[in-house]
């Protein structure tokens, strides 16, 4: 009587496809229910905490195993999640100059005041579309953040709105200060229209950015815990707590300019009441403050955002790759 041959030992996850029921797991991996250590367990047993099937806890937790169209669409959300970054941040700094009157007067105030928010408003477009694509379209059973999936939809739909609003109305406005007759009851009219639109498209960005930004952080870490890419969880932890604490120093800094500002109001009235003729005190540097802490900000998210992307896109590009491989493995045999 011949002696059974011993277990097959499956060292990488990517030996899973092909491999028998009785192969042995040869590296750490929890499980899906429980987060129990399934190593030297067989394909065929079950978790002896929770009773999941080893096979199924190990292809629902990893994303090689998915439908490599999925994968493929991910992918094309870091990139224009990646895009929507790179020129989102215009927007912000546009805020920022406009509230800090930077530049009022001078060659580039046409410059800022028309095409930042529409280069801008493309870049939030682009990065509510890319996170639209993160978030749908996940295989049934696979591990998923179905709160966070559904308010990146909605959140993601009123913002992708409200920035093609921003983007056509500055369009617009900036055609129409071109045109002759800009002084005609047609123009105040329509610029008029315009500018209403655009005001309720910037409340509502103001108003669905937040749940977009908190949303999508958690919807990027389901995606890069089913990769898994421990660097990409590491950097989106570090961006959620990084931005919790800058903006609280954002407000602080902001409501000590504004107690600036009303000292500064105040001084130039008791100057006014001692002597109505002489000319009232200036302060021109005041101007940059909210300049330089929206500025400031921006470049923060755009640093932090900027790693993020990058990390996840490169992330998706192994995994696709990776993927495309296996399928083609179990096509030969």
């Amino acid at each position: 009587m011949t002696s059974p041959e011993p277990p097959i030992t499956i060292e990488r996850p990517s030996d899973l496809p092909g491999s028998p029921m009785s192969a042995v797991i040869g590296w750490d991996q929890s499980c899906l229910t429980c987060g129990y250590n399934l190593r030297d367990l067989a394909l065929r047993d079950a978790c002896p905490e929770c009773g999941t099937l080893v096979n199924i806890a190990i292809r629902r937790t990893r994303m090689v195993y998915q439908p490599v169209r999925w994968i493929s669409r991910l992918r094309w959300g870091s990139l224009f999640g990646l895009i929507g970054v790179v020129l989102g941040s215009m927007l912000a700094a546009h805020v920022g100059l406009m509230i800090g009157m930077v530049f009022w007067g001078s060659s580039l105030w046409d410059l800022l005041w028309f095409w930042m928010p529409f280069v801008g408003s493309c870049g939030v477009a682009s990065l509510a579309l890319g996170l639209l694509l993160l978030s749908w379209g996940a295989p049934t059973g696979c591990r998923r953040n179905i709160i966070a999936e559904r308010i990146v939809r909605v959140a993601a739909g009123l913002v992708l709105l409200a920035a093609c609003t921003i983007a056509v109305a500055s369009t617009v406005n900036w055609w129409y200060s071109l045109a002759p007759g800009t002084s005609s009851y047609g123009y105040v009219t329509m610029t008029s229209s315009f500018d209403a639109a655009n005001g309720v498209a910037w409340f509502g960005l103001t108003l669905a950015s937040p749940f977009l930004y908190f949303a999508g952080i958690a919807q990027l870490k389901a995606v890069a815990r089913l990769i898994p890419s421990a660097r990409c969880i590491r950097y989106l932890r570090w961006n959620f707590w990084l931005s919790i604490g800058f903006v609280v120093v954002f407000f602080l800094a902001y409501m000590s300019w504004v107690l600036i500002m009303m000292s500064s109001a105040m001084r130039a009235s008791a100057a006014y009441q001692s002597n109505p003729n002489a000319p009232l005190p200036t302060d021109p540097w005041y101007d940059w403050i909210p300049a330089a802490i929206i500025m400031g900000y921006t470049a923060f998210w755009f640093i932090q955002s900027l790693v993020v992307f990058v990390t996840l896109h490169r992330a998706l590009s192994r995994t696709l790759r990776e993927a495309v491989r296996i399928q083609l493995t179990l096509a030969q045999r």
